[in-house]
């Protein structure tokens, strides 16, 4: 073991700095490959065979290598693995999917850390798979947040990710994720966020363009909540949704009653139809929501 280290450690110096392609590279991970041939229980050699290759840009060989890493040595030695190859992953968050392959892999190992697997889904812009990941956790009943933090917080972060994502939460299917039975959830399970959760849901429907059903969902809130704080927190959202219904219809229509009534029954062709009011007020919505 001693001659193969000080051998691949002079290798890894002759390369140092030279382009990923050069000569004095390929023999370095060819010298690797021979040395871990016969000591593939080791896992010092590994894991420098793993920096020597990201270092030199080979991402596709480094996991290569960690997989077989973990193939070869016992489940006690993992843990070493795991926090390079994860690095490695939080490192090339554009390339998202190598964290799909990886992360599942990884919580069959250490269960409890579906945490950081939504924060990078997150990070890496993939919100859909973020809310699948965040519901599984927020639904196990033995979940404990490895980052400390209260169910409460991950239940807000749920459905604020739900909400802010309407469309792909929709696209996603009532069958694999019915992100309004969530949010319903959310609300027999925390009293002291009801208003904040109600107001959630009607603008889950507004974002959508549904608002038949925000607007059934703001009545149902203000007959459902009692105390003032949530009654007041939602006839106020209520008020400025019918605000912006009104102000989206005179910009479409003008002050005129009789344009107004004109207009409604116009061509949607034209841009001053039902289907353009619907348009109009989605991105009224969303400008709002985002401000």
């Amino acid at each position: 073991y001693k001659l193969w280290a000080a051998y691949l450690r002079e290798r890894v110096r002759d390369a140092r700095g030279q382009p990923r392609a050069d000569v004095a590279c390929t023999r370095t991970v060819n010298a690797f490959d021979r040395a871990l041939l016969f000591l593939h229980k080791m896992p010092t050699l590994w894991l420098e065979y793993a920096s020597f290759l990201d270092e030199h840009g080979h991402v596709t060989q480094c996991r290569l290598a960690l997989d077989r890493a973990l193939r070869a040595l016992p489940v006690t030695q993992h843990e070493r693995v795991w926090n390079v190859y994860l690095k490695l992953v939080e490192r090339h968050k554009t390339a998202w999917q190598l964290g799909t392959h990886v992360f599942p892999r990884y919580l069959q190992f250490q269960p409890r850390d579906r945490e950081r697997y939504v924060e990078f889904l997150i990070d890496a812009g993939q919100p859909a798979l973020a809310m699948q990941e965040l519901r599984t956790l927020v639904l196990d009943p033995n979940a404990v947040s490895v980052r400390g933090r209260p169910l409460h917080d991950l239940w807000m972060q749920l459905c604020d990710l739900v909400v802010q994502n309407a469309e792909q939460a929709e696209a996603l299917g009532r069958g694999k994720f019915d992100a309004e039975a969530i949010i319903r959830a959310g609300l027999r399970r925390f009293s002291d966020e009801t208003g904040r959760l109600w107001c959630s849901l009607a603008e889950y429907h507004l974002r959508l363009g549904r608002f038949d059903q925000a607007q059934q969902v703001y009545e149902e809130a203000l007959g459902a909540v009692s105390a003032v704080r949530d009654f007041s927190s939602i006839f106020d959202a209520y008020t400025q949704y019918h605000e912006g219904m009104l102000n989206v219809k005179i910009d479409l229509f003008g002050d005129d009653e009789e344009q107004f009534g004109e207009g409604e029954d116009e061509d949607p062709a034209n841009g001053s139809g039902p289907e353009a009011l619907s348009e109009s007020a989605i991105a009224f919505y969303q400008v709002n929501a985002e401000s």
